[in-house]
């Protein structure tokens, strides 16, 4: 099954987004670290909400003693609280200093649209399958930017991920056809005269800026019992082996093995596809430098 989105939280959906934050109480000048994650169960995807909960405590592990304020949502036919991915991100801007690091993961569909506003010279816009709702990447491209850090690791798994960056290099220049989901689309946003930015500090994709080389959720089959997103079931062994070596730990590196290891994966066995899942990544090296330098002594 195509899979199509990836950011980072930890509460569920019963308790909604208003609960996102709420208890944090951040001391002036202290370095910390936020993660929101989201998964969204839509449209025959069985485990992203479980890939959310995977990424978070992956993490949690990387930055043992840290203790990172961590929110978690996530989406199935009977979420209501649809805006609740939006609220976390605009919540953060109140709450992130220069000095934190934040950490969005989503896990889920990822699709595309005709442009409303003529910001994409690909004329498409991407958005993320949320219930009946689309959170397109102008909204969540604006929101991101507007967190007081450029500490920012954004990590997608979905198809079209890297076209979520909207950076130049990321554009699609033939025609992609459109993806058939069964959810209408209400655009909950029509916004007018949006610059072309790209998204502030790192971006790890599921897949390139080539639309047809799809994200991938396993079901225990292929081959072997994983189940997930690809690409996070790849993040998370990976980054396990490292932890659990006690190996110096550059998350770009990270990113390079779980890059192959996915790429291969989709090469081989009942989940192989025509030209493979291929994970990019868009790294600027001084931010990866002050992201890298949260992670504990022990591990660098």
């Amino acid at each position: 099954m195509n899979k199509y989105v990836l950011i980072f939280l930890c509460i569920g959906m019963m308790n909604n987004s208003l609960a996102c934050w709420e208890t944090v109480e951040k001391v002036s000048n202290t370095k910390s670290i936020f993660i929101l994650a989201v998964g969204s169960n839509l449209d025959g995807l069985k485990y992203a909400n479980a890939d959310a909960d995977n990424f978070v405590s992956i993490m949690e592990k990387l930055f043992i003693g840290s203790k990172p304020y961590t929110c978690t949502l996530k989406y199935d036919e009977t979420t209501t609280d649809v805006n609740a991915f939006e609220i976390a991100l605009r919540k953060l801007k109140k709450k992130v200093d220069t000095n934190d690091l934040v950490i969005i993961f989503y896990s889920g569909h990822g699709a595309k649209q005709t442009d409303f506003n003529g910001d994409e010279i690909d004329d498409e816009d991407e958005y993320f399958i949320l219930t009946n709702n689309s959170f397109v990447d102008d909204t969540f491209v604006r929101l991101v930017n507007k967190i007081n850090t450029k500490n920012i690791l954004t990590v997608i798994d979905s198809c079209f991920a890297y076209d979520f960056s909207r950076n130049s290099d990321s554009i699609v220049h033939e025609q992609i056809k459109k993806v058939n989901l069964q959810y209408p689309i209400k655009r909950q946003h029509t916004e007018q005269n949006l610059e072309f930015n790209d998204i502030n500090g790192i971006l790890f994709a599921a897949t390139n800026d080539k639309g047809e080389r799809p994200a991938y959720e396993l079901k225990g089959s292929c081959g072997d019992d994983r189940i997930g997103g690809r690409f996070t079931v790849f993040w998370k062994e990976v980054l396990n082996e490292y932890i659990n070596h006690k190996q110096h730990i550059d998350l770009s590196e990270v990113f390079k093995e779980v890059k192959k290891r996915v790429y291969q994966h989709s090469r081989v066995g009942d989940c192989q596809s025509k030209e493979g899942q291929d994970p990019k990544a868009r790294i600027d090296n001084k931010i990866m430098r002050q992201i890298n330098s949260f992670i504990p002594a022990n591990y660098k």
